[in-house]
């Protein structure tokens, strides 16, 4: 899974890991509005996963609209979203989700240091 959730083959370029997962938390945690991953630890792509699948089944479950919002910040496509939550089955629906934002804020980091550099 964390092969291609954070794709760091595909940015050579980039090598410092730690770096782009610490700048990922805090993008996530910065489209979320609270501090969703502890940024302080030592993170890991799978660290960061369940830290945001743990959030995202909760917003799932309490509060639909508020996570919608966080689609759009984050800028997912909503067919996109709609095609998980209407093809999937139910108990792969927060991991699709999960995967999906994740990955996102990873290649807007991914990107952001590629040309800032």
């Amino acid at each position: 899974m964390s092969e291609d959730l954070i794709p760091f083959q595909s940015f050579p370029d980039i090598q410092d890991h730690q770096e782009v997962l610490k700048a990922t938390s805090l993008q996530i945690n910065k489209d979320a509005g609270e501090e969703w991953i502890n940024t302080s630890h030592e993170l890991s792509p799978e660290s960061i996963y369940q830290a945001v699948r743990e959030q995202i089944n909760i917003m799932c479950d309490c509060n639909v609209p508020g996570l919608v919002r966080l689609f759009y910040r984050v800028d997912l496509p909503e067919q996109t979203v709609r095609q998980v939550i209407e093809r999937d089955d139910p108990g792969s629906v927060v991991d699709q989700l999960t995967y999906l934002l994740v990955r996102r804020e990873a290649l807007k980091v991914f990107y952001r240091m590629s040309y800032s550099a």
